[in-house]
């Protein structure tokens, strides 16, 4: 018979057991109490938040997104001028989809009673601009302010069937031809573009509407300018392909020619931008002189905005009587070193007049690596 014999020599003592689940329960506990503890720390920091905000700027009326207004309100800093006056800076970023920008540098007050009486018909600002080059162009985040660029200037292309002897058959082993390229380097160095703003901290914390329209003005501002900066760019001499209008030629066919420059480069044409006054001179050629139908679009429908199947983009820092067509796709690049930013903050003698200093920038320029991507001239023939 066999006898089945248990080694035990090596099993665990029950007593070590038991010391170990002991000294696991305590660290659990220790753990627990460690978390409660933190637990009990972060309300009280929460609650201390809570009256910071009771006690400084009032909540914000827009709803539905982080304007200018919510972020100021929101954070500590501005918290604490509204309230126990702090002396020390701070930074706020915005997102570069709500770019900020800034107008004026005058001081923004209640001292003559403007918003005194403010209801809920609400303060009307300025008109704002609605559509932007800006928003047409590849972009590119850097992490550095100088960008170096090389691009090519020119292509020799001598492609060739290889052939060889006399007559000419196709062969093996003949000579092939060779093509050329030439490139160079182009520095790009990114400005900044910035302004600044002063607003009485009572300003800020009794009308919350103001803070609503200096957000909407703001913002506006800066997209207004870097567009400004982006137009002068593509129509600097070496950007651009120099379109020479026809004699005879009306506007729109001058817009067909500029179009047939860029794919004779082997470009497509994506976007024609002219200035408002010139894009309804447009709309008002006629196909007879005088009495014939108008040719782009029927006053009495709605007409897109659009010549020979392309976009048109209307801008006010386009010049009259000038056209410029893009083949967004392959022009180049904007290149962004730096997010709208706001830094708030006491500047000389800020403190004992109870105002902040609002300082906005951004950092980004355009680089066109493809001038033949970009026609610019005059519309017509003088």
């Amino acid at each position: 018979m066999n006898t089945l014999k248990l080694e035990t020599k090596n099993a665990p003592d029950l007593g070590e057991i038991k010391t170990a689940i002991e000294a696991h329960a305590t660290a659990t506990a220790e753990t627990i109490a460690k978390l409660r503890a933190e637990l009990d720390g972060t309300k009280e920091e929460l609650r201390c938040l809570e009256q910071k905000t009771a006690d400084g700027l009032p909540p914000g009326i827009l709803t539905g997104r982080d304007d200018l207004a919510a972020t100021l309100v929101k954070d500590d800093l501005v918290t604490s001028l509204a309230g126990k006056h702090r002396r020390d800076g701070g930074q706020i970023t915005v997102k570069a989809a709500d770019l900020i920008g800034l107008e004026r540098k005058s001081t923004v007050t209640d001292n003559d009673s403007v918003f005194h009486n403010v209801t809920a018909a609400g303060i009307f600002g300025g008109l704002e601009r609605r559509r932007f080059i800006f928003d047409a162009l590849p972009r590119v985040a850097v992490a550095t302010g100088h960008v170096a660029v090389v691009r090519e200037t020119s292509f020799t292309n001598n492609a060739a069937v290889t052939v060889a002897g006399s007559p000419a058959i196709f062969t093996e082993g003949a000579p092939k031809a060779e093509s050329d390229i030439v490139f160079e380097t182009v520095d790009l160095r990114l400005p900044t573009i910035a302004h600044f703003v002063k607003a009485s901290v009572q300003a800020l914390a009794d009308v919350g509407q103001l803070r609503a329209l200096l957000d909407s003005r703001l913002r506006h501002g800066l997209r207004v300018r870097q567009d400004a900066e982006i137009l002068a760019t593509l129509t600097t001499v070496g950007n651009f392909t120099a379109f020479t209008p026809t004699s005879g030629d009306d506007a729109i066919a001058s817009v067909n020619r500029a179009l047939a420059a860029l794919e004779a480069n082997d470009a497509q044409g994506t976007l024609i931008i002219l200035n408002p006054g010139t894009w309804r001179s447009i709309q008002r050629i006629r196909a007879v002189a005088g009495d014939g139908q108008h040719i782009v679009g029927n006053p009495q429908q709605v007409t897109g905005e659009m010549l020979w199947g392309v976009p048109v983009l209307v801008s006010n820092s386009m010049p009259a009587d000038k056209l410029l067509v893009l083949d967004t796709a392959t022009l180049g690049e904007y290149y962004s070193r730096q997010d709208a930013t706001i830094d708030v903050g006491f500047v000389n003698d800020d403190f004992t007049r109870n105002l902040v200093t609002v300082r906005a920038e951004l950092r980004g320029a355009l680089q066109v690596v493809r001038p033949v991507s970009v026609a610019y001239g005059d519309l017509t023939a003088a």
